[in-house]
């Protein structure tokens, strides 16, 4: 191991001086009152981010970077919530912390290696004294080895005690370049790998088998969302259920709901529900529905109590509760990450708590296919399902409790629920046409469900946004029209506030061959002052592809203060200029998968490079400055003032994410574009910059912090999609 530096996280000393006499040089970093350093040995403050900085920092000039986490291997207790508490501190929040230290010291963009170690995460055996808290960091593991592919990550569940040939034996392989077996299990001398196998559906058993029983008394939680009123149909309509349905909200008075309805509309989103109840009352159930905190042990109670007193005991619990997640690992506070894990991860604990007394036939807990397979900007998602994963096996296999992880895959469609967690099918809200928007790329708008859905049809035939922008030879929708169509859609509604876009994470393309349309759907939801946002589409109609997520992010207002000052000639005056045309960059045709119109290959003048920084100037040209009036950012010029970005690194690299977007007025003809960034090595994933776009006179109109671009393996697969469900796009 000479020339590797490995840092032991939790203790491990013998470990440590197994690795130390390889030839590694080893720092071990223990948890402490206050931070310490000596040799070797670093003591951090648990929780303070600025120990992991410290951390991070100290070690930037060392060679490649590996770690190895103990901080679980050896931790005891039962599952409570006093040790749940102690045991996402020591494991996944330590990991996180450390995870996103590296990220903003630039150290996960080189070649290293992460390696978690657990004890009672994997149920292999059936005999196991299984933690289920510690999966939660094999969820989040998983999605740390697909935001920085660079990094080799495995998690490794171990048996107490004798472990430590078992974790040299996985650093052993990490270090040697493997990447196979990203989740593996130590019993004894056997190594142990997951694996799936496909099963008919009519053989499988939920919860062992167990039979709905007829007006049986079942509580979903989370059951007024799309997804537990549509179990609450299914039981309804199967065995005539009685029903207790909690949410956080709950619904007025029962004596006030015509009411309520003739006040607001059908289309209001507590009409919905209350319509929903009603209709699974019309097929035979009794329904009760319960304001409450599935995280609040003492309200569980009194629902459980309510229930049992109206009802008789409990048959059943569903546990659908959960909040929407999402955003890239070095975007996400620990808060954040908390708020997301604790529905699904305190509040299992409760449920159990609070319905241990009950004769359950079953506990079902609705978990998501990212506890699986994880997903880019999930990990918080994925760490809270593969929680309730490991629960199901906890209580079905210690505790001899029926219960069934479900790990669903996207919910649309969802029967009575429909309208709830997803508006209706894009073709149904076509054809209401609801008020036009004067944007080319928002089309109409509807309110519904407390949210707002911005719809437009678009083709290549149509827009020129597609139309000079292709990949393969579709049009692709490029990420800043994304941008655009939030901003404008923001301004519909606060026209004079300051937008500013905040987690803005692309997930798929969006391509539409010649010849067909596609449409396009921006949701906006009320979250605090702002809105979360999400950019979907899908065939006219309908069709056989289904809606597809394309990006999603949220929006808010920004303090209206004094507009930033660029001095372009101090920029000038430190760098050198830049050949375009000798060194590729630019948004240009050369690349022979990617395709612009003149809006793009005519904005880019010149570029000059410095230490860490560029400047680029660029003009829209004049024959198509008419746009501006439609286009506050314009995609074509907000893409060129980006774009040349692509051929900084080894490759080339699209758009990714951004952390921060503040647009202080809309783009003028004539622009800079000032870029800061680190310095991206030969084969670098990932770049990460901030931009300023000024003014001729230097002044600030939009502000991009934390743009991040993913180097891409294989351009051509890009425009590549089906087109099932495409229509023909109407002649002009």
């Amino acid at each position: 191991l000479p020339g590797r530096t490995v840092v032991v996280f939790g203790g491990g000393a013998e470990l440590a001086g197994r690795l130390a006499a390889r030839g590694a040089e080893v720092v071990r970093v223990e948890h402490g009152s206050r931070w310490h350093e000596d040799g070797g040995r670093v003591v951090l403050r648990p929780g303070e981010a600025d120990d992991y900085a410290r951390l991070a920092a100290a070690l930037r000039g060392k060679g490649p970077l590996h770690t190895v986490h103990l901080g679980s291997v050896e931790e005891t207790g039962g599952p409570d919530a006093a040790s749940l508490a102690r045991g996402l501190e020591a494991g996944l929040f330590d990991v996180l912390r450390w995870v996103q230290a590296l990220a903003d010291a630039g150290m996960l963009e080189r070649e290293g290696s992460l390696l978690c170690v657990t004890s009672g995460a994997q149920a292999v055996l059936g005999t196991e004294a299984l933690r289920p808290w510690q999966a939660a960091l094999v969820g989040l593991l998983k999605v740390v080895g697909q935001e920085f592919p660079r990094v080799r990550t495995r998690s490794v569940d171990v048996e107490p005690g004798g472990w430590e040939p078992a974790v040299l034996c996985e650093l052993d392989d990490l270090l040697a370049g493997g990447g196979e077996g990203p989740e593996v299990a130590w019993r004894g001398r056997r190594r142990w790998e997951p694996g799936y196998q496909e099963a008919p559906l009519g053989d499988a058993h939920p919860a062992g088998g167990v039979q709905l029983r007829p007006e049986g008394v079942y509580l979903i939680t989370g059951g007024l969302g799309g997804i537990g009123l549509t179990l609450a149909e299914y039981l309804a309509r199967e065995a005539r259920a009685r029903l207790v349905l909690t949410g956080r909200k709950g619904l007025p008075p029962r004596e006030g709901w015509g009411a309520w309805v003739a006040e607001h509309g059908e289309e209001d989103s507590t009409s919905r529900r209350i319509r929903a109840v009603e209709a699974l009352e019309a097929l035979g159930s009794e329904v009760m529905v319960a304001a409450s905190d599935v995280t609040d042990a003492e309200a569980m109670r009194r629902v459980v109590a309510a229930a049992r007193e109206r009802f008789g005991p409990l048959n059943g619990v569903v546990h659908a509760a959960g909040v929407v997640p999402g955003g890239l690992i070095p975007l996400r506070s620990p808060e954040q990450f908390a708020a997301v894990l604790a529905p699904k991860v305190l509040g299992t604990l409760v449920l159990d708590e609070t319905t241990a007394e009950e004769p359950l036939d079953f506990l079902v807990l609705c978990s998501s296919l990212h506890a699986l397979y994880g997903g880019i900007g999930s990990a918080d998602h994925c760490a809270a399902n593969a929680f309730l994963d490991a629960y199901a096996a906890y209580r079905h296999e210690q505790r001899g409790r029926p219960t069934v992880s479900i790990n669903w895959d996207g919910w649309t469609e969802v029967g009575q629920a429909a309208g709830l967690t997803v508006s209706r099918r894009l073709g149904d809200l076509l054809r209401e046409r609801g008020r036009p928007v004067p944007h080319p790329l928002l089309g109409s708008v509807t309110e519904r469900d407390g949210g707002l859905d911005y719809l437009v049809e678009l083709g290549p035939s149509t827009s020129w946004v597609l139309d000079e922008h292709r990949v393969g030879g579709s049009g692709v929708l490029p990420g800043t029209a994304y941008l655009e169509m939030v901003r404008a859609a923001f301004a519909d509604r606060a026209p004079d506030a300051v937008p500013v876009l905040e987690q803005v994470v692309f997930l798929s393309p969006l391509s539409v061959p010649d010849g067909a349309t596609r449409l396009v759907r921006l949701r906006l939801e009320p979250a605090g002052e702002g809105y979360t946002f999400r950019v979907s589409s899908a065939p006219p109609g309908g069709g056989e592809g289904g809606e597809q997520e394309h990006a999603h992010g949220r929006v808010v207002p920004g303090a209206h203060e004094e507009v930033g000052h660029l001095d372009p000639a101090a920029v000038r005056s430190r760098c050198v200029p830049v050949d375009l045309q000798a060194e590729g960059s630019g948004t240009t045709a050369g690349d022979h998968f990617l395709g612009f119109g003149p809006r793009w290959t005519g904005a880019l003048r010149s570029v000059a490079r410095g230490d860490g920084e560029l400047l680029a100037e660029l003009e829209l040209p004049e024959a198509f400055r008419g746009d501006l009036a439609d286009y506050a950012l314009h995609p074509a010029l907000l893409d060129a003032a980006t774009g040349f970005l692509r051929h900084l690194g080894d490759g080339l690299y699209l758009p990714l994410a951004y952390e921060r977007i503040r647009v202080a007025g809309p783009l003028p003809p004539r622009l800079y574009s000032h870029v800061r960034y680190g310095h991206p090595g030969a084969g670098q994933e990932t770049l990460t910059c901030d931009i300023v776009l000024a003014d001729e006179l230097g002044r600030e109109r939009v502000r991009i912090e934390g743009y991040t671009l993913r180097r891409v393996a294989d351009p051509a697969a890009l425009g590549a999609r089906p087109e099932a469900g495409a229509r023909p796009a109407a002649p002009e």
